[in-house]
């Protein structure tokens, strides 16, 4: 479960199932209606042992160029909430630059400056380039690539960096509803075999290595 809107704050969070856990945080494009007061909210939120990562936050160029100062601002915030034992999750999109050069480095930049070299990070649905696997890992070590369906549309630079992340740093994901597979409606969790096929035709590997190696590094990352 993610809670990364205001107003879908719950008041508390049940302990889910084994392998299952929650997220919160705030969404980049969501900044401009985040109150001073939810704040402490969010920090008490990221203090139940029920939550297992904060997210989904960073910065998003899709949204209107007059939130992205503020998007900064918030993401500076935000991670002085955070804590070595709760995964930071980041969303970073750039409407032009489908590698998210620009906004990549900003956010590894903002990173740097706000939270130890030892944090955990889970870089969601990944689509850059072998510099940004480079510097991502150089600068956090705990650094973990996640990778979804739009890994069926990766050129050939989004392609070597696929192959250069290390085993032990790659996630897949489906980013349920969304990137859907084939005519279904919408994306579930049952597809994460479809996009361990597209990274085995990619990196050269079977599936069942993919995803064994995936699943153990899921379990390592969230603690699981």
């Amino acid at each position: 479960m993610v809670y990364c809107d205001q107003e879908s704050y719950p008041t508390s969070i049940r302990r889910q199932k084994k392998g299952f856990g929650a997220a919160v945080g705030i969404h980049p494009k969501k900044v401009q209606f985040f109150p001073q007061s939810k704040f402490e909210e969010l920090g008490n939120l990221l203090r139940l042992n029920t939550v297992v990562a904060l997210r989904e936050i960073s910065l998003n160029r899709c949204a209107p160029e007059s939130t992205w100062k503020l998007q900064e601002e918030i993401l500076i915030k935000v991670l002085q909430l955070s804590m070595p034992i709760r995964q930071v999750i980041l969303h970073m999109r750039d409407a032009a630059d489908q590698h998210c050069g620009e906004v990549g480095a900003r956010c590894l930049q903002i990173m740097r400056a706000n939270v130890a070299p030892t944090q955990r990070i889970h870089l969601y649905c990944f689509t850059g380039t072998v510099e940004q696997v480079v510097s991502w890992l150089e600068t956090f070590p705990k650094s973990y690539f996640g990778v979804t369906g739009t890994v069926k549309e990766f050129d050939n630079f989004q392609k070597a960096a696929l192959r250069k992340i290390p085993k032990g740093h790659l996630l897949l994901e489906t980013d349920t509803p969304y990137f859907r597979a084939r005519q279904a409606s919408a994306s579930t969790p049952a597809f994460i075999g479809e996009v361990a096929l597209e990274v085995s035709r990619i990196r050269g590997e079977t599936v069942k290595e993919v995803l064994g190696f995936t699943s153990a590094n899921t379990r390592i990352l969230y603690q699981m």
